[in-house]
């Protein structure tokens, strides 16, 4: 899985090094070059800016090409590099001019003049007198920090449109905004994947891992400064989880890197990483051959902040607010109004300063946030004007009101558009509850906490809606209503039979149950009954989980809720071929799967197919049952519902070994065993006994030996490798 902060590299993003010793490889040999200071590091990981500066410049694509990005991503290294390689092409080599220390835009026409050598001796202005003397020159100037002196971009036009062999390569927070100009974001160094270490502490990783992490441009930038205060540093098993942990925290930040690194002289990665919950105040201490503005971290963003209008400087604290970024709506909605051009214009200017970040869009809507050391910074200053305690109430009953709304559409239609809605403010959703918790506020915390448990079912978040749930039903200062209160109840219950915890889900879902008969409430009741009716079929009590069933689909038939009557015609299938009669079972089956179709639910579709072919599968047709299990696979692979991956996978191995092909079917188990595993999803008790069997059965028939070879060779594909080979033809 891709970093959110990551993004494509033509290259791959692997930084070239020698293993175990942190030794990057230059991209291009640095060199002295006239008026180009020499940087004492190598670059590291910026193969992908390197080559599009490079075709920008070298194809005469742009001749005013801008590089932008955060205080301390990097920008002046990498433009010094680029620089440096393109130098050649320049018959009047290259100028570098740096602006850092200017904070009147009138000053730079002066700076350039003598940063060029024109003469002002005829009494032209320093204006003219640059321009005279460039005209005729063929050279790359490169204007280093532009962003105080913005005012003064017009006179980068001018040079352009005055000096027709002149290419200008500039470093800024912010971008010119000039016809011509071409920008070159500089983003965050690429982070390693969350998939390449172990999730729990104290996880040995492998040596390949160890490699892998290793190549992470992040990491070896980290090591290679590390090395640099403490010698005998080197990555190791042991401690490259934590680094790697380290650069995720820091958000791959090169300056932020470097400055966490300089603490490896007093303390081991893994006493930083703890340390590093609150950044700001650990990121000092820069080397003092560096800017100021560059020793600490606070100061790099105080510098951006800084340059800022008082409005933007206002929207900036706020956006604070937000966990994991914000949809224009959501910025509005804190703001109090729709969005009004005031608003977007300082939207605009905080990602043209590089503060903020488009992040794409969620349904249709452009979504935005800050790196998580930029976000700190502004929660401080939150803070500081005791803005913070307004906000987060607003932002807790914003997406109260968002998640209640969502929760009427994830039970039809929309549900997949409306699970990755809700998937995009996973964060904020979280922040909600908490605030909702922290400050007692039980009759928001309560609705939130309703209207999300059926997501958090949806997505594979049982445990964590689960703990939500408790903390609100075992920390009730003052009783929220009724209503809310059996909803929270009963999505526990839900939560909890998920989990295995039967006697806490029958005794959630009876307090529920007892709330909505007294609040005259069928679909209430109706989905209280459906979790009592899981449990006894999951303890094997048919008798007692039929009048649940049943009366639920009674219920929802009067309530013409066409989706929840499929999910109790479900339930009523599995229960009869539970029992035994899988004729039945394909009858109720196949009317949630026509159900389904016309309701163009594709994840009710799915399951109706997995269901109807393993009673298929009992009633002995296996080309049938085996398409069947192939058309839910091809769909749950589309949802990207994991664990139903894993079941279609487990129906095709059953049939492709009643077809003949124990091989096959060995190998599709070994492949299904290893994902539940990696997902901590085990097989549930009552399909131990049949699971168990089956195996047995394919082991007399490949032999032990035979069986373990083919069972490591499937545990070994990956996720995609194994639905391949559960649809690869006969």
């Amino acid at each position: 899985a891709r970093h959110p902060h990551n993004h494509p590299h033509p290259t791959g993003g692997r930084t070239p090094l020698i293993f175990p010793f942190v030794q990057p490889v230059p991209i291009s040999p640095w060199f002295s070059t006239s008026g180009l200071p020499t940087p004492p590091t190598p670059l590291i990981g910026r193969e992908y800016e390197m080559a599009r500066a490079g075709a920008l410049i070298g194809e005469g694509k742009a001749r005013l090409l801008t590089l932008t990005g955060p205080g301390g991503v990097g920008k002046t290294r990498l433009a010094l590099a680029i620089a440096s390689t393109c130098r050649e092409l320049f018959t009047d080599d290259v100028v570098f001019v740096p602006l850092a220390s200017l904070s009147q835009p009138a000053l730079l026409t002066a700076t350039l003049a003598r940063a060029v050598g024109a003469s002002s001796e005829s009494g032209d202005q320093p204006g003219q007198a640059t321009i005279a003397c460039l005209r005729d020159k063929h050279m790359l100037l490169f204007l280093d920090n532009f962003e105080r002196l913005l005012p003064a971009a017009q006179f980068i036009a001018d040079l352009l449109a005055s000096c027709p062999h002149l290419v200008i390569l500039v470093t800024s927070r912010a971008i010119l905004q000039i016809q011509g100009e071409r920008t070159l974001p500089v983003a965050p160094l690429l982070l390693p994947s969350t998939s390449a270490f172990p999730a729990k502490a104290g996880c040995l990783v492998t040596q390949a891992e160890l490699e892998a992490l290793a190549a992470s441009p992040a990491i070896a930038l980290f090591a290679q400064r590390a090395q640099a205060v403490r010698p005998e540093f080197t990555l190791t098993r042991e401690n490259v989880v934590d680094v790697a942990r380290i650069c995720q925290r820091l958000d791959g930040l090169p300056l932020a890197l470097e400055l966490a690194a300089a603490r490896i002289r007093l303390m081991p990665p893994h006493a930083l990483l703890i340390r590093l919950r609150h950044r700001l105040p650990m990121l000092t201490g820069g080397a003092r051959d560096l800017p100021e503005r560059h020793q600490t971290l606070r100061a790099t963003l105080t510098w951006s902040y800084d340059l800022l209008p008082t409005v933007t400087q206002a929207l900036f604290r706020r956006l604070s607010v937000f966990s994991g970024g914000a949809t224009l709506g959501a910025i509005a909605a804190l703001q109090g109004s729709s969005p009004a051009m005031d608003e977007l214009d300082a939207l605009s200017a905080l990602v043209d300063h590089s503060l903020v970040r488009s992040w794409g869009e969620v349904d249709g809507e452009p979504r935005f946030r800050m790196l998580q050391t930029i976000r700190e910074y502004a929660g401080d200053l939150l803070t500081a004007s005791g803005e913070r305690a307004a906000l987060e109430r607003a932002h807790a009953v914003y997406y109260r009101a968002l998640a209640e709304h969502a929760d009427t559409k994830l039970r039809g239609m929309e549900q997949e558009r409306w699970v990755e809605r809700l998937e995009a403010e996973v964060d904020n959703l979280r922040a909600a509850l908490r605030w909702s918790l922290n400050n007692a506020d039980w009759d928001l915390g309560f609705r939130l906490g309703g209207a999300l448990w059926y997501f958090w079912f949806l997505s594979r978040r049982v445990s964590e809606g689960h703990s939500w749930l408790n903390a609100l039903l075992s920390s009730l200062g003052a009783l929220p209503a009724p209503a809310v209160r059996a909803k929270v109840m009963v999505g526990a219950s839900w939560l909890a039979y998920c989990q295995g915890a039967f006697d806490e889900a029958s005794a959630l879902a009876q307090e529920g149950l007892a709330l909505y008969d007294r609040l005259g409430d069928p679909s209430g009741r109706a989905d209280a009954l459906t979790t009592l009716a899981c449990v006894a079929i999951d303890q094997g009590d048919g008798a007692r989980a039929r009048p649940f069933i049943e009366e639920s689909l009674s219920l929802r038939r009067e309530q013409g809720d066409s989706w929840a009557i499929g999910v109790s015609l479900n339930n009523l299938g599995c229960l009869v071929s539970a029992e035994g009669d899988k004729l039945e079972a394909r009858d109720y089956f196949t009317q949630y799967l026509d159900l389904s179709r016309a309701l163009g639910d594709t994840r009710g579709v799915a399951r109706a197919l997995y269901n109807l072919g393993e009673v298929v599968y009992a009633l002995g047709d296996v080309g049938e049952a085996h398409a069947l299990m192939a058309e839910a696979l091809t769909l749950l692979q589309s949802l990207g519902s994991r664990d139903g991956v894993i079941l279609g996978i487990e129906g095709i191995a059953y049939a492709v070994a009643a077809e003949g092909r124990p091989r096959q079917a060995v190998r599709l188990r070994g492949a299904a065993s290893a994902l539940r595993a990696r997902l901590h999803d085990p097989i549930r008790p009552s399909q131990r006994a049949e699971y168990d069997q089956a195996l047995a059965t394919l082991r007399d028939a490949l032999g032990a030996e035979a069986f373990d070879a083919v069972w490591a060779e499937g545990a070994a594909l990956s996720f995609d490798e194994a639905i391949a080979a559960a649809l690869a033809p006969a």
